[in-house]
């Protein structure tokens, strides 16, 4: 019997940091380079927890937040690299026709080699698993 990598653990995101997302995720734009962004001193753009890694399980998984500056949006769109799961714990997403694409309590599968997209107005976190590659992205601005 060949031995797994998977092994049990249990994580408190609370004890972990949120991280710059442009750290694990490709093309995601550093948090105090974002396009159209005003000058502010609060915490908004992109972020991550990492709740595990391809050395300790299948893929990635996170909890991923995104944080618009006050009364703006952030516009975003990427490509999944591989399967991608989510379920969304806070806030909600919306298409650029302002229907709603996810709210909490939604979950989403998108096979690989998806384009997709949104634009988040408040605060949002999302669980995420990619079974693979996390997404690369391709658009990150700030829109009014």
């Amino acid at each position: 019997m060949t031995e797994s990598k998977r092994q049990n653990y249990s994580i408190n995101p609370d004890d972990l940091p949120w991280e710059p997302w442009h750290l694990h995720i490709k093309g995601a734009p550093p948090n105090d380079a974002i396009p159209n962004a005003p000058e502010w001193d609060g915490e908004f753009g992109g972020w991550v927890k990492v709740l595990s890694t391809p050395e300790n399980g299948d893929g990635w998984t996170f909890l991923i937040r995104h944080v618009p500056p006050p009364g703006k949006g952030i516009r975003y769109s990427g490509i999944s690299r591989s399967r991608e799961q989510s379920y969304c714990l806070i806030g909600a997403r919306f298409a650029s026709d302002g229907q709603r694409i996810s709210l909490v309590g939604d979950y989403n599968f998108k096979q690989a080699d998806i384009v997709h997209g949104g634009t988040a107005r408040e605060e949002i976190v999302h669980f995420v698993h990619f079974d693979g590659d996390p997404d690369e992205v391709s658009l990150y601005e700030v829109v009014d």
